[in-house]
């Protein structure tokens, strides 16, 4: 059998999220500790107790990657669990670029707060707006929002999920138009979601720009696990310049469901989620049925794959 890890994005959070493993765990318990000695954040109050910081945007990615390399740690230590490959959602390919070991925990931790402070301000309060589109063809949404689109009242396909699945993005106005046109041509749900903000459009393009000024500061260390990329849904050349691949991955649509296509091309037959929540658990399914998943956010859910490795294995 062969192993993969998907890390959770941004959206996945939720208060108490991590916290039975922090008693469970001594690694795991380390590296929530070391996250808030790098940072000079109390991650314990941000993870474990109702508040709404978790939920904006500069304090939900650093959460995310502490919580989901946590996890890794922990599987590792107790279960001598490697991925032979991994990827992750949007923020989650940070995560998965840790677990390649082309960049530090410490580093990406760094990275990622600067990158959640640039998404936030990259766009004022109500200019933004993200929506999720069910049951229709991507290549319908796509026609539909180009036709939609102007200069400055612009709407994107940003997220391709799973069949059935798109995220679309953009300013408000041009969001709510897209929404009543796809309502319109059949769309089984259109779901506004809750962020700060139209990520991986072209609106967060200074925002990746400056970003990619931060990650030009950092040691970028050759990959030890091959990583497949939002960007095209392939495996990222190890030569890469990563400034400017992240730079890319901040504007760029995210192709969830060819990097699942392209997991299972190299193999890959178990998919674990590691990090918040299971909603790409849920996408896996809706992709190829045939891939063994687990998704690891608590002790329960850890126990769950201990067992279901087991029967895989056997």
């Amino acid at each position: 059998m062969t192993i993969g890890f998907v890390f959770s994005g941004q959206g996945s959070q939720f208060n108490g999220m991590g916290q039975d493993l922090y008693e469970y765990s001594d690694v795991f318990k380390e590296t929530i500790n070391e996250a808030s000695r790098i940072l000079n954040l109390d991650m314990l109050e941000l993870l474990f107790t109702q508040n709404d910081r978790l939920h904006q945007t500069k304090y939900t990615q650093p959460a995310i990657l502490t919580m989901s390399i946590g996890i890794s740690r922990m599987m590792r230590e107790e279960l001598n669990l490697t991925p032979r490959i991994v990827a992750g959602l949007s923020l989650g390919e940070i995560s998965a670029l840790v677990e390649s070991n082309m960049l530090t925990f410490s580093d990406a931790l760094v990275l990622v707060k600067k990158r959640g402070e640039l998404m936030e301000t990259a766009v004022e309060d109500g200019v933004g707006a993200m929506s999720a589109i069910l049951g229709l063809d991507r290549q319908l949404i796509d026609n539909i929002c180009q036709e939609i689109s102007q200069p400055n009242c612009l709407v994107e396909a940003v997220n391709y999920n799973m069949p059935a699945q798109t995220v679309i993005a953009g300013h408000t106005k041009a969001v709510e138009k897209a929404e009543q046109y796809l309502s319109k041509n059949g769309a089984k749900r259109v779901i506004r979601l809750n962020v700060s903000g139209p990520f991986h459009t072209s609106l967060m393009s200074q925002a990746a720009n400056d970003f990619e000024k931060e990650v030009r500061k950092k040691e970028i260390k050759n990959m030890s696990i091959p990583l497949i990329t939002n960007i095209n849904g392939k495996i990222l050349d190890q030569h890469i310049d990563l400034a400017e691949h992240l730079n890319m991955q901040m504007q760029s649509p995210v192709y969830f469901e060819e990097c699942i296509n392209e997991m299972k091309r190299q193999g890959v037959d178990i998919l674990i989620e590691v990090g918040a929540g299971k909603s790409l658990c849920q996408f896996i399914k809706k992709i190829d049925a045939s891939i063994h998943v687990q998704h690891v956010d608590s002790v329960k859910s850890f126990e769950q794959l201990k067992k279901k490795l087991e029967k895989w294995v056997s």
